[in-house]
Order: structure tokens, then sequence, then C-alpha cells
């Protein structure tokens, strides 16, 4: 049996963007608080797509995610071993030519 991906589904109808909603869902903003304190879960990109880190896990968003006026829906999928494996030899990559 496969091991199955984790997938989150994000939908709101005021227009708020995707790191306000994970911080709300994650717990590390209240809706009442300075949205600049709204911490930046993007960690990079792979194959073209934004790599979010929520809880430890790495997503990506899917082709499925769409808005209309105000109302946006975001589905995001874990990333494949394969994925995980690419995106953190990029990330030890970068911190090499930084350094």
């Amino acid at each position: 049996m496969k091991n199955r991906r984790k997938e989150l589904q994000y939908d709101t109808y005021n227009g708020a963007d995707l790191h306000y909603l994970i911080a709300c869902h994650v717990g590390d903003f209240k809706e009442d608080e300075d949205p600049r304190l709204i911490p930046d879960y993007r960690v990079g990109e792979y194959r073209g797509r934004s790599v979010f880190e929520i809880n430890g896990v790495l997503y990506q968003p899917t082709d499925d995610c769409w808005s209309f006026n105000n109302e946006i829906h975001y589905y995001l999928r874990e990333l494949t071993p394969k994925g995980y494996s690419v995106f953190t030899n990029q990330l030890l990559e970068k911190k090499d030519i930084d350094f």
C-alpha cells in the first residue's frame, strides 16, 4: 500500500492571502493582530511552484486552486519523496553558495 500524501484546503471569501490563512490555521496569528506579523511560510520553489513549510511538512499548491471575485480556494499537497530529496538538495546547494 502506498503512503498517501497529506493534503490541505484553505477557502476564503474575503480575498485573504494564503500566508494569512496558513498562519490562522497553524495558530501563529490571530485575526486581530497586525498583518505585518504574519510569518512567511514560503521556503522556496520546486518545479516552478512555491513550496510552503507547514508544521514541518512541505506542501505545494495543486492545479485545482481557483478564484472568482473575492472567493479563493487553495489546495495544497505534500511533496513527493523525490520532491523532498530534490528540494532539500537545492536548499543545501544554496547554503553552500551563500557561505
